[in-house]
Order: structure tokens, then sequence, then C-alpha cells
């Protein structure tokens, strides 16, 4: 686990540490579609094979997410809805009534970007 500021920037020097210093790893869950797409320059540069060497998911599902090389798996969470939701927990805060939390699941888009074990 690595502290990072959600840009594909810190996310490309991230990997280039872990890389420099030798650190193992087969896959890279990333905290952004956009962190992954930094993740996924720093080992195309050094011809390091995605899927083929290191898996590789983000988090959002952003659109174009289906578009890169190759195609990233992310897992995409319900954001309307959970905005919707901490918009009328706020105004229930606001009015003095308590708040129940709201468990959001998040649904996992596979795409190429994942190496396929068999079992």
């Amino acid at each position: 686990v690595l502290p990072g500021d959600f840009t594909a920037e810190m996310a490309e020097k991230s990997v280039e540490k872990l890389i420099s210093q030798k650190v193992p790893f087969t896959a890279i869950f990333a905290a952004n579609d956009i962190t992954a797409y930094g993740a996924r320059l720093a080992l195309y540069r050094r011809q390091i094979e995605v899927p083929g060497q290191v898996s590789l998911v983000g988090f959002d599902n952003q659109m174009e997410s289906a578009f890169v090389t190759p195609p990233l798996t992310s897992v995409q969470q319900p954001a309307r809805e959970m905005g919707e939701a901490a918009a009328q927990a706020l105004l229930s805060m606001i009015e003095g009534e308590t708040v129940d939390s709201k468990e959001f699941r998040g649904v996992l888009q596979e795409r190429e970007s994942v190496r396929r074990v068999e079992r």
C-alpha cells in the first residue's frame, strides 16, 4: 500500500518506485481509474505486460476505461445514489434527526487488464 494523491502522475511515480526497489508484485488495485492509467504507463515504460505479468484494476469505472490498452477492469460504484443519500443525510442532520448509515455495493466491470487464472 502506497500513499498518493489520486493522480496519474503520483501513481506512475509510485509504481516506478516499486519496480526500482525490486518489490515483487503481480497485481495493482488502484485507488481510482485515473491512478490506474498512471500505473499502466509506468508498467508500459518498463515493458511489463498487462495482464501477462501484472493484473491491473481501477475504481470508479470511468467511461474511458473501456478504451485504454488493455481495457481496464474497474469497480463501478453507485455514485449518484451515494451522493443523494449523503445529501439526504446532511439535511436530516440539520433537522436534528438521527441518520442511519446505508450500505452501497460496487460492481466489478471485468475487462482485459486482469489475468484469468484457471482453477
